[in-house]
């Protein structure tokens, strides 16, 4: 997947020239590749409450379709797919546990305000579903989180076909017990990013 999305975001700098002229920002068919801060937390209810949370570099690809239903407003659908590789430990007052992030994809939906033509505001919420890896000092387990996901950002279309964007969001995912070796430990976690990306439009 790490091959995909670079080979994705290496395509997406050569190309912005060379799509069809009719192509306009916020409006059809885009493409495009993020880059970022990502922060996960995982909250830990034992005996206590406790976190363990760590930043790192995260990246990866969306594709969407938005429409302008009115010369001020857009709304449209975004799925997207990343990777970052958060290593952090925390501890339930008993046990130390290890976690580490994976991957993450999902699917929104966002709505904004189109101010003179170039530049959006917007919003977004919608289904996130992430990977995370959990040991104890007996066993390891890997789980999928499903998740609730919003967030908000701004636009600028630089081109015809080329739009540059940032955008802050957050998650927060189901709860669950992932390691039978520790049955009283409940994991809780929760993602935000601070995220840039370049979209092309088709």
């Amino acid at each position: 997947m790490k091959k995909l999305i670079l080979a994705g975001a290496a395509l997406l700098t050569g190309t912005a020239i060379a799509l069809p002229a009719n192509a306009e920002v916020f409006n059809g068919f885009y493409i495009g590749a993020e880059a970022g801060v990502d922060k996960d937390a995982v909250h830990v209810n034992g005996s206590g409450v406790h976190v363990g949370s760590n930043s790192n570099f995260g990246y990866g690809m969306i594709a969407g379709l938005d429409f302008k239903v009115l010369p001020n407003i857009v709304i449209g659908a975004e799925g997207d797919v990343s990777l970052d590789h958060n290593d952090f430990n925390f501890n339930n007052g008993v046990t130390i546990f290890s976690g580490k992030s994976k991957r993450t994809f999902g699917l929104t939906g966002r709505v904004g305000y189109l101010l003179g033509g170039r530049f959006l505001v917007y919003g977004r919420a919608g289904y996130e579903n992430a990977a995370f890896r959990f040991s104890d000092s007996l066993s390891t387990s890997k789980h999928n989180f499903d998740g609730f996901k919003y967030g908000a950002g701004v636009e600028l279309g630089l081109l015809a076909n080329l739009a540059v964007r940032l955008e802050y969001d957050h998650t927060n995912f189901n709860s669950a017990t992932p390691l039978t070796t520790s049955p009283t430990a409940t994991f809780s976690p929760g993602k935000s990013r601070v995220m840039g990306a370049a979209a092309l439009y088709f």
